[in-house]
């Protein structure tokens, strides 16, 4: 059996030149060459993965507008940005997603991670965290589950070291990958979160179905 064909969000997601639109911010973090340009290439541009080999590393904040099924502005950052060089403050952002290559075992990622929820968390404790576990398709299955179990469980525990409370911040960790439908139901699930009147949608879909 063939697999389901990806949803691509480069069909519905056209770039908009309108500043008046009131635009969801989204803030897309990583350390360098985690794959946060490539991602979004190839979910919003129809790059083919294979291609995403040749992209050049993110110097600047580049600022991405897309119309999805709600208007979305989305930041994306280089390796080295900062809660204090990132140049607007952290309640302006409705999700932080973090971008963590899966062989990245190290401390930089989590530290990293771990800066911007602590920061976040004192200006707009309602933020939404994402975590992208990515370029799954680096590694053997088996490998796959381990690092992504220790990664999980490094945040955890860098949180908790820094103050007890953190450790109950809600985080959303995902495995992705360009080379399958990964990426694509880790982004659904970041707009679903996004969208208020989800839970009234759903009502009236079950008792359409119903």
């Amino acid at each position: 059996m063939s697999p389901p064909p990806q949803q691509s969000y480069a069909s519905i997601a056209k770039p908009q030149q309108n500043g008046s639109v009131h635009r969801t911010k989204i803030l897309l973090l990583g350390t360098r060459r985690s794959g946060k340009t490539s991602l979004l290439q190839v979910l919003f541009k129809d790059l083919a993965p294979k291609q995403t080999f040749y992209l050049e590393p993110t110097m600047r904040v580049t600022k991405h507008t897309f119309d999805t099924i709600i208007p979305l502005e989305i930041w994306d950052c280089p390796g080295n940005i900062t809660v204090d060089t990132l140049g607007a403050p952290l309640s302006d952002f409705s999700t932080i997603i973090f971008v963590i290559d899966i062989r990245d075992l190290y401390q930089q990622p989590v530290a990293k991670l771990v800066e911007f929820i602590v920061a976040a968390f004192q200006v707009h404790p309602n933020i939404d965290f994402q975590v992208f576990v990515h370029k799954a398709e680096k590694l053997q299955e088996d490998d796959k589950y381990e690092n992504f179990r220790q990664i999980h469980e490094r945040v955890s525990d860098r949180l908790a070291d820094e103050w007890p409370e953190y450790e109950q911040v809600p985080l959303n960790f995902h495995l992705t990958s360009v080379y399958d439908h990964t990426l694509q139901d880790a982004f659904s699930r970041v707009l679903h979160k996004l969208i208020d009147s989800l839970p009234y949608l759903e009502g009236l879909l079950n008792v359409f179905c119903s």
